[in-house]
């Protein structure tokens, strides 16, 4: 996901190399990193949701009961 997330230097060797505009670059890797983010999110939202923390942590509940 580093290569996609403005600013890149693999985007600024990229633009200077092929005669590309950079900042076209940046703004093309701003839809491709937003959609990565918020997809790795929602997983985690998912995923966050399911665990129960007291099952996952067994010292915790050792320790505060």
């Amino acid at each position: 996901m580093a290569e996609t997330i403005p600013p890149c230097v693999n985007m600024i060797i990229l633009g200077f190399v092929a005669n590309i505009s950079i900042g076209g670059l940046f703004i093309a890797g701003l839809v491709p990193a937003t959609v990565l983010a918020l997809g790795l999110a929602a997983v985690a939202v998912y995923y966050g949701t399911k665990i129960d923390p007291d099952q996952a942590f067994e010292k915790r509940r050792r320790c505060c009961a």
